[in-house]
């Protein structure tokens, strides 16, 4: 597999989850509120779910408690 990073903009607290677009930097709608990694958790679950990966190839490198991410993919 071929390992790459993401740059990611995530909107916690949306009233769905949802890939607003795929661009340079994605944009990602999530349900879930920015509290004790959920929101994270969630992301990790729908960029897996959007490229057809296992979770365990996704790790958010950078951005943790941030807004904007970098996720490492591979």
């Amino acid at each position: 597999m071929l390992k790459t990073t993401l740059k990611v903009r995530v909107k916690p607290s949306a009233r769905q989850s949802q890939v607003i677009s795929k661009g340079e930097v994605w944009e990602i709608k999530l349900k879930s509120p920015p509290k004790e990694g959920l929101a994270n958790a969630e992301l990790i679950e729908i960029i897996s779910r959007e490229l057809n990966i296992p979770k365990s190839y996704i790790e958010i490198v950078s951005g943790l408690r941030s807004k904007i991410k970098t996720v490492k993919i591979g």
